[in-house]
């Protein structure tokens, strides 16, 4: 509910696929032997507010690359006509195959949405593809989580101590974002 699976150019969409093997459904678009010369289309997720820390995961998969058909926009404005939005295209990171069969399912990477904080955002899958085209493109496990935002109070300190003496000193450190937060000490300077 609240996708949007739009062929611009076309008949050819995202379809759901089911791995028996997995229990597991995912999207998926190729245009292979469409009879089409071009295929452009999105898959755009509903609308969502981003936070402070936000990032986007998700996996996806290739197989029989013979060229590249991947593209992630995200918009702040869509609301129902892609033409009319206004779209930005994230970097991610692709899938591989060897171009005759499947790759294995990989992440996307951490994609950062910092400068979107505060607004609601659509993301979109686009696909450009054609009769010709055998690049099958898979789509799964589609995730905002907060990155790791590390506070520490005070944020720094200063201290003279004559030969000899040695003082103690204690700082909070809180992680006001999300998953896990690593933190190494590191002194700064000494003089």
């Amino acid at each position: 509910i609240g996708w949007n699976n739009y062929a611009e150019k076309g008949t050819i969409v995202f379809q759901s696929k089911y791995d028996a093997t997995e229990d597991n459904y995912y999207a998926q678009i190729s245009a292979y032997n469409s009879g089409e010369d071009s295929n452009y289309v999105w898959l755009i997720t509903p609308s969502v507010y981003l936070s402070p820390g936000n990032v986007l995961n998700f996996r996806s998969r290739s197989g029989n690359t013979n060229a590249n058909v991947m593209s992630l926009w995200i918009s702040t404005d869509f609301s129902g006509d892609i033409a009319a939005a206004n779209w930005t295209e994230l970097t991610f990171t692709k899938p591989t195959d060897n171009g005759s069969s499947f790759g294995d399912w990989q992440n996307s990477g951490s994609i950062a949405l910092d400068s979107y904080t505060g607004s609601n955002v659509t993301f979109a899958f686009k696909y450009y593809g054609g009769d010709t085209i055998s690049t099958v493109w898979q789509i799964d496990d589609i995730i905002i989580v907060n990155k790791p935002i590390s506070l520490v109070s005070p944020a720094s300190f200063t201290e003279e101590l004559v030969a000899g003496s040695s003082i103690t000193k204690s700082f909070t450190i809180s992680n006001i974002g999300g998953l896990i937060l690593s933190w190494d000490r590191n002194v700064k300077s000494f003089e």
